[in-house]
């Protein structure tokens, strides 16, 4: 059964946390990479993470699972070359908003 969040639970803030993999701003990232890491933080392991171009709508990628002691990882579908991505997920269960910044894609 679905968790119910507060209606208040939109008003939470947004964090800012840099992705690790690739790094936060990183350009020519392989159309392939296939997941993105974060470091380790409370509410986002379990979260989905949403990733999107700039002229676009945000794509659903996988959930924040653990991929050592201080990382959490998500996995990500092949991404569109010479594209500008960003990245964040809605911590679990209601909240708070965590974003990972941006990272542009290479020509393959």
């Amino acid at each position: 059964m679905p968790q119910l969040c507060l209606p208040s639970a939109g008003s939470y803030p947004t964090f800012a946390d840099p992705m690790t993999q690739p790094p936060a701003g990183a350009t020519g990232v392989s159309t392939t990479i296939g997941s993105i890491t974060v470091p380790l933080m409370d509410n986002v392991l379990g979260a989905t993470l949403q990733i999107g171009p700039a002229n676009g709508g945000l794509l659903t990628a996988g959930d924040f699972t653990m991929s050592g002691p201080v990382n959490l990882t998500a996995t990500i579908p092949k991404l569109q070359p010479n594209t500008v991505y960003h990245a964040l997920a809605v911590g679990v269960p209601c909240g708070p908003t965590y974003d990972f910044g941006q990272f542009t894609t290479g020509a393959t």
